[in-house]
C-alpha cells in the first residue's frame, strides 16, 4: 500500500508539498542539470501549482508536461494544457496502456462519455518516474481512495496500479 499522509487543512498541505516538490526539483537540477515535472490531476492541484510557481529555482530547467491531454487546440475551453486528468476507469485503450509489459509509452485515451479522445502517458511511462504524488482533498476523495485501496480490477479503478506496489516511493497526500 501507498504511503499516506494526512494534514489537517489544504493550506498546510499545499504549502508543505509546494516545498517538498521545489526541493526535489532542485535536488534533481543539481545532479543532473534538469528537471521534469509531471502533472495531471484536473482542478484540485491548481493551487499548489500556484505556489510552486513562486518557489525560486531555475525554471528555464524544468520541463512542465502533461500525463494527459485532450486532442483538442491549446485555446479550446476542453484543453487541459492548464491543468488535467489520466487513466480513466472503462476508456478505450486502457488495458493497453496498464499493459506493464508495453512498450508504448503515451496512447490516445477516450474517456468514458468525453467528446474527445486525449493523449495520456502509459502505466510504464508514469511508474518510471522518480517520484510520484497523489494530491487528494475532502472527504469524498477519501472515500474513493478507501474504495480503490480494497480488493479489485486495476481497470476498473486504474489508481489501483499505483496503490498496490510497496515500497517504490509512491505517496498519497490528503486534507479534509
Amino acid at each position: 500500500m501507498a504511503a499516506l499522509r494526512d494534514f489537517p487543512d489544504q493550506e498546510t498541505l499545499l504549502s508543505t508539498v509546494a516545498e517538498e516538490v521545489a526541493g526535489r526539483l532542485s535536488t534533481a537540477i543539481e545532479e543532473r542539470g534538469s528537471a521534469s515535472l509531471v502533472v495531471s490531476g484536473g482542478r484540485t492541484p491548481e493551487a499548489l501549482f500556484q505556489r510552486l510557481s513562486r518557489a525560486e529555482i531555475p525554471w528555464s530547467k524544468v520541463t512542465v508536461t502533461l500525463a494527459d491531454e485532450r486532442w483538442v487546440p491549446e485555446s479550446d475551453p476542453d484543453s487541459n494544457a492548464a491543468l488535467t486528468a489520466s487513466l480513466f476507469p472503462g476508456a478505450a485503450n486502457l488495458q493497453a496502456a496498464m499493459d506493464l509489459d508495453g512498450e508504448t509509452l503515451c496512447m490516445p485515451i477516450r474517456a468514458p462519455g468525453a467528446a474527445q479522445p486525449r493523449m495520456t502517458l502509459t502505466l510504464p511511462a508514469l511508474l518510471n518516474s522518480r517520484n510520484r504524488l497523489l494530491l487528494i482533498t475532502g472527504e469524498g476523495t477519501r472515500q474513493a481512495l478507501a474504495s480503490a485501496s480494497a480488493e479489485g480490477s486495476e481497470e476498473e479503478m486504474p489508481v489501483r496500479a499505483f496503490l498496490g506496489r510497496e515500497g517504490d516511493g509512491f505517496e498519497v497526500v490528503w486534507a479534509p
